[in-house]
């Protein structure tokens, strides 16, 4: 063997050691929870896979979970540890006496207890495979991989609830089921993710109910005495004053004589429940037996038989739960696979309760002390496993380290012994040493990226945009803090990249860190590339601002051919150079750039800009001046930057990790002097905004009719709406039946959006109009979401004087309480139910409304690209071909392009007046209404 073989030899063994050194030491868990998927379904052979996992790794009969047997109630004690009473999320739907409202889907539903935050958080419905692919990218993601995700499936509650659980129909839904599983196995095995720690689970069971076993509670009590909240088999009873014990003794008798329901108290329900000592709990709790419901089933039938065309007769069975957590029906599945469980190894039953702290465990996190334990699971877990890899590794680096380093020298004495006979001892001796030297510097070499992987464990980290900052609670950090209330996905992937740890229930998150004064940012003549945290220092704190808001001092630059005429604005990128436009820098007469500034036209607006003259310019070569391709430019300054807390550089994405990143649902902030609506004026404050990152596909669509070539060397980020600018809601929108909306809770009701139109101005039928997004509410209309769009006609005489919802009631006083009012009894007189209102009526922002409106476009693209199941919708349109109000979509853009542009509203002052009466006929009015009633 020569010294180069030799050599490469111990290269390549201390390369694979270092490799398994440095595989990540954070164990990675996948929970999987399948609604309503009861323990026995095992037992119909309709799941192959599935069995086969099951009894592959750590499973168990069945297992227990919390009393009410409902799907957030359990998931919530899943995620928190908690009974209901505890952690407060008591039932699906229920009153709040502290908020006064009635809760359903929402926030409010999951914020009882300030004190617990769950350790997922439900989200929104999207197809299977979408959602198995997302959560794959997150855990291969090659900068910031989660070590923890859940999977949610709606199936087989969905269609049990519907058509019961026996059946062909039924049967379909857990093959799927089993289909589904077998894909996210492929792609786990697919990617290698052999480390991953699989949960496979469910919330509740089911049983089944028919038409002649609905109780009819008005039957005992008169429904006049009293109100109810919930859904069957459980409801909250609040009596009228003063009805609240006769109720209950009417009730008890019925219950003792009928057999067919329980009547509580609240301090009556048994402690084995856990579930009394809440004030969400009703003052009289009734519970069906099992196979029972009560005769708020019968509209939930109603809306089965109408969604889903279903023909329902006396042998109709109909599945339910919410029933005795110790009904056999009512009890879910558990199984495990992954490196932390032992194969083939039976746990005696166990409650939903000791999977939180299991989790914890095998995430080796903290969590606080909750109502499970882990006690009785420690059989079927390993011990230690990732302790023994790793040290296990590092017993092999050191003996390697040892042993090949005696190789090194004894190959080494070797060599001279060899080379004596022909090379002078001085002369071998030089050459030895060399060699030796050599091999220390490639072990010294190796073994550096191991203490940098010990040290990144302190407090100092990076945030996901590659700022510095340091790992302290959310509670202290303002802009993950401010971030947190933001809605999207691209928030959500933020914060979860954002998390260092946990203290108790809250996330230790990646703050940016702020510079003080007198640390310098980066040495003056340092030209570039620069890298953290010589650049991209940012002390923004705020969160998604369509439209822009005031910035602070940074690294935006203006550029000017003559003062005071500003062109363009560009970013520092070293102490000599500016990154801008090339449609910019084209120009012949820009020749200066100004550094620093905040507002162009004032010079007290506590900037100190410096202006630096443009020395020459660097256009991309492949500059289209039509299509805007290739639309950037460098200038080089004349001399040097100062560098200083407000003056200082961005950083280029010079690591390959960034480079190929297309940051897909990032929130960037971008920052100028440009206008804040279409074809108006540029601001002379320098205003910022936080954009979502869109992919190319919808960047293409949403620049269709331009020239611009859109790929892989640009990264699109906006709403395709705007700003604040008026814009066009076309009928490109869809409810998706089959999602569930994120702010309801409830799935879509299978139509367009609806416009409410408000003003003088009333739209004639069929006619095209272009509005004014002013917010939105939110109509639950027997169990669907329907959104109401709030506009103006930008025609309308009170387009200029509204912005928001907020200047609806200063316009009109009253007028949106009274449109809620009349959406909620408008189908009584056709003998159904009253409608409900999310967020208990209000009416929410502007920027709101156009998230839905995006969100219900992006489904509506779906139907059209058959990537959302049509359910027998005809994708052309089939309806209106000989009708007088058909038009073009040619037609309607004309109309659109046509109208005016709608400017910003001024603040608009609320009416404030006095009425008095004098006597019978005369009223003095008085304040600044009165000028009001004289026009």
């Amino acid at each position: 063997m020569n010294s180069s073989t030799m050599f490469s030899l111990l290269l390549v063994i201390l390369l694979n050691v270092k490799h398994g050194l440095l595989i990540s030491q954070h164990p990675k868990l996948l929970v999987i929870s399948y609604d309503a998927f009861r323990y026995d379904y095992f037992d119909r052979n309709l799941t192959p896979f599935m069995n086969k996992l099951k009894h592959e790794g750590t499973y168990v009969d069945y297992m227990m979970n919390i009393f009410v047997t409902k799907t957030f109630p359990n998931h919530h004690t899943m995620a928190t540890g908690l009974y209901a009473e505890t952690h407060g999320v008591v039932d699906n739907e229920f009153y709040d006496p502290v908020s006064g409202n009635t809760t359903k889907y929402s926030y409010n539903l999951y914020h009882y207890n300030n004190k617990v935050l769950p350790i997922w958080n439900f989200n929104e419905s999207i197809p299977w495979e979408e959602r198995i692919d997302t959560l794959i990218s997150w855990f291969i993601h090659p900068i910031h991989p989660i070590n923890f995700g859940i999977l949610y499936i709606e199936e087989p509650d969905y269609h049990g609830h519907m058509i019961g659980i026996k059946g062909s129909e039924f049967d379909d839904i857990l093959r799927k089921l089993d289909n589904i599983t077998k894909y996210l196995h492929n792609k786990i095995e697919y990617h290698g993710l052999h480390d991953l720690n699989i949960v496979h689970l469910s919330d509740h069971g089911m049983a089944t109910v028919k038409l002649d076993r609905i109780i009819d509670l008005t039957k005992y009590i008169n429904s006049s005495d009293y109100k109810f909240v919930g859904t069957s088999p459980g409801l909250h009873i609040f009596p009228n004053p003063g009805k609240e014990e006769i109720i209950y003794q009417t009730l008890k008798e019925a219950a003792l004589k009928t057999k067919t329901f329980r009547v509580y108290k609240r301090e009556e329900i048994p402690k084995k429940y856990h579930y009394g000592n809440n004030t969400r709990i009703g003052p009289i709790f009734v519970i069906a037996e099992i196979g029972y419901a009560f005769q708020n089933l019968l509209d939930t039938i109603e809306y089965y038989k109408k969604k889903f065309n279903v023909t329902v007769n006396s042998d109709s069975e109909f599945g339910l739960h919410g029933y005795d957590n110790e009904a056999i029906e009512m009890h879910p599945f558990f199984f495990a696979n992954g490196p932390a469980f032992m194969p083939k190894c039976k746990l005696e039953p166990f409650n939903n309760l000791d999977l939180f702290p299991l989790f914890c465990k095998i995430l080796d996190v903290q969590c606080p002390v909750g109502n499970g334990t882990i006690s009785h699971l420690t059989k079927c877990l390993k011990k230690h496993q990732q302790d023994i890899t790793v040290i296990a590794y590092r017993m092999i680096f050191i003996a390697t380290t040892i042993s090949m380093t005696l190789v090194g020298i004894i190959g080494a004495l070797v060599m001279f012994y060899m080379r004596k006979r022909r090379l002078g001892a001085k002369s071998y001796r030089t050459m030895a040493n060399s060699k030796m030297l050599f091999i220390y510097l490639v072990l010294i070499g190796l073994l550096h990226p191991l203490v940098h992987v010990v040290s990144a464990q302190g407090q100092s980290c990076t945030t996901p945009d590659q700022q510095l900052g340091v790992c302290i609670n959310i509670r202290n950090c303002q802009p993950l803090l401010t971030l947190l209330q933001t809605d999207g996905l691209a928030a959500g992937d933020f914060l979860r990249q954002s998390v260092c740890s946990f203290d108790n229930y809250d996330p230790i998150v990646c703050c940016p860190e702020k510079r003080g004064r007198e640390e310098p940012i980066v040495k003056e003549n340092v030209y570039g590339p620069l890298h953290p945290p010589y650049c991209g220092f940012s002390d923004v704190e705020h969160t998604k601002v369509v439209g822009g808001v005031q910035a602070k001092l940074g690294y935006r630059n203006n550029l000017n051919p003559s003062q005071p005429k500003w062109l363009c604005g560009g970013s520092l990128i070293s102490a000599r150079h500016i990154l801008t436009a090339a449609h910019c820098a084209v120009r012949n007469d820009l020749y200066v750039v100004r550094i620093g500034d905040l507002n162009i036209r004032e010079d007290d607006d506590g900037a100190h800009p410096v202006q630096i003259e443009v020395e020459s310019k660097i256009i991309h070569p492949g500059y289209d001046t039509k299509a805007y391709v290739n639309d950037i430019a460098v200038l080089r300054l004349a001399r040097e930057v100062p560098f200083s807390e407000h003056l200082y550089p961005i950083c280029l994405p010079v690591e390959d990790s960034l480079r190929n990143n297309n940051f897909n649902r990032y929130y960037p902030f971008v920052a100028g002097w440009g206008s804040q609506q279409s074809r108006g004026p540029a601001s002379d404050m320098l205003l910022e905004a936080q954009l979502p990152v869109v992919n190319n596909d919808a960047c293409n669509e949403a620049y269709s009719k331009f020239k611009s070539e859109i790929d892989n060397r640009v990264i699109c980020a906006g709403f395709a709406q705007g700003g604040k600018d008026a814009c066009q809601i076309k009928s490109r929108t869809w409810e998706n039946p089959e999602v569930l909306d994120e702010a309801t809770g409830c799935k879509g009701d299978n139509d367009p959006i609806d416009v409410l139109e408000i003003g003088y101005r009333v739209a004639k039928r069929g006619e095209i109009l272009k509005v004014k997004v002013l917010g939105c509410v939110a109509l639950i209309d027997e169990g669907e979401t329907d959104w109401k769009i709030i506009v103006i006609d930008v025609n309308d005489p009170l387009a200029e004087q509204m912005n928001d919802v907020s200047d609806i009631e200063k316009q009109y006083p009253g007028l949106m309480k009274a449109t809620i009012e009349w959406f909620k009894i408008y189908k009584i007189p056709d003998g159904k139910p009253e409608n409900q209102f999310a967020f208990n009526g209000e009416a929410k922002p502007r920027d709101f409304a156009w998230h839905i409106v995006e969100e219900v476009h992006q489904h509506w693209q779906n139907l059209i690209k058959r990537e959302a199941p049509a359910g027998g919708i005809a994708c052309t349109n089939t309806t209106v071909a000989g009708s007088p109000f058909k038009t073009t979509t040619k037609a309607a853009d004309e109309v659109i392009e046509k109208a005016p542009e709608a400017s910003e509203a001024q603040t608009v002052d609320p009416i404030v007046c006095k009425i008095t009466r004098d006597g019978d006929q005369i009223f003095n009015i008085t304040g600044s209404c009165d000028e009001q009633l004289k026009m």
